[in-house]
């Protein structure tokens, strides 16, 4: 009975690595935004409101900003698109703060 439970762990991993993927597929800004600060509240809900801010901000810069890891291959696609949105609006801290 013990072996099955590391078999469960890990396809429940990688059901949950899928599962986010897809979701992340969805580049509409206010998705992306929401989805950043609930699993923030939900993950880190020690944290202040500043420092859930700093998290959040962090988080967007790491993987949607410009020299971000976040990378589309489709340059003209609907994502593309709203990628710039989101790029713009992370360029600019204040505006986002204003938004979020």
């Amino acid at each position: 009975m013990k072996t099955i439970v590391p078999v469960v762990h890990v396809y429940h991993v990688v059901f949950m690595e899928r599962l986010w993927l897809r979701l992340d597929r969805d580049l509409e800004p206010e998705v992306v935004f929401s989805r950043a600060i609930l699993f923030g509240i939900e993950t880190y809900p020690e944290k202040t409101e500043d420092e859930m801010w700093q998290r959040f901000y962090d988080h967007m810069k790491e993987k949607y900003g410009r020299t971000g890891y976040l990378r589309l291959w489709i340059p003209m696609s609907p994502n593309a698109k709203n990628l710039e949105i989101i790029r713009k609006l992370i360029d600019d801290e204040s505006e986002l703060r204003k938004g979020v």
